[in-house]
């Protein structure tokens, strides 16, 4: 009778453990929306992301993009260098420094710059999902690396 009673508070203790770190680990999950979310802050510049699906041309779906808005608060201009990349549950993509997006960006002073469908400045985009071709990778979020503020 003992020993069935510590097995059901071993397993009680167990399943209350688990319910508790499952709902940390939750809360800290990366959600990207439509809505711009701050991701890095460094030296009065302050980067936001968001996603949205663009048409192409000759395309059946839309493509998935993530946009990057970068905010300088400062009274100068901010030249930046950093990698755009995009994490995924199998890799990251585009995280090592020189490789092809590895970018450089000046930002006035207090001025805002912005990813948008136009791809006018591709230093803020990036590609996530082509739903008109099979497979792929899962994606995370997007992330800053190598980040330089001059």
């Amino acid at each position: 009778m003992l020993n069935k009673l510590k097995l059901n508070s071993t397993i009680a203790i167990a399943a209350l453990f688990m319910l508790f770190t499952g709902s940390l680990f939750g809360q800290s999950k990366f959600e990207l929306t439509s809505d711009w979310k701050l991701i890095e802050s460094k030296n009065d510049v302050n980067f936001y992301v968001k996603r949205a699906e663009c048409k192409i041309e000759g395309l059946e779906k839309p493509l998935v993009y993530t946009f990057m808005k970068v905010e300088n608060l400062s009274s100068s201009e901010k030249n930046l260098t950093y990698n755009f990349g995009l994490q995924y549950f199998e890799g990251c993509s585009g995280c090592e420094e020189g490789y092809e997006f590895y970018y450089s960006l000046k930002v006035p002073a207090h001025s805002i710059v912005e990813g948008d469908c136009s791809f006018k400045t591709k230093e803020l985009v990036r590609l996530i999902y082509n739903p008109n071709l099979a497979g792929g990778w899962k994606f995370e979020q997007p992330v800053i690396k190598n980040l330089i503020v001059e």
